[in-house]
């Protein structure tokens, strides 16, 4: 990718297979709509299941560049949905993570 650049959408999860399978329908869907390449990983502990998924797009096309953090936004959104945290996020979305977690 020339010009190349990333974030990264990462979520937390249980370790189960309906999880990452979930996680993973999630994420291609949402790649494809936005015309950006699929490519994630699974990393799994004791007792969570952590999806990175690498945004990579092309920091000197605006337009690549915006449907890379649209993507990001909508991907935080749904995991939010569906009851998944982010395990780490890019700065320009800190305030949206955080208010994916409840206070209470």
């Amino acid at each position: 990718m020339p010009n190349g650049a990333h974030l990264f959408f990462a979520p937390i999860s249980p370790v189960t297979g309906k999880d990452a399978r979930a996680q993973f329908q999630l994420c291609k869907k949402r790649c494809h709509q936005y015309g950006l390449d699929f490519l994630s990983t699974y990393v799994v502990g004791m007792r969570e299941m952590h999806h990175i998924a690498s945004i990579i797009y092309d920091r000197g096309d605006p337009d690549c560049k915006r449907r890379a953090h649209a993507l990001l936004r909508d991907l935080v959104s749904d995991a939010a949905k569906v009851g998944y945290g982010e395990y780490r996020t890019h700065l320009i979305m800190q305030d949206q993570v955080a208010n994916t977690y409840s206070l209470e």
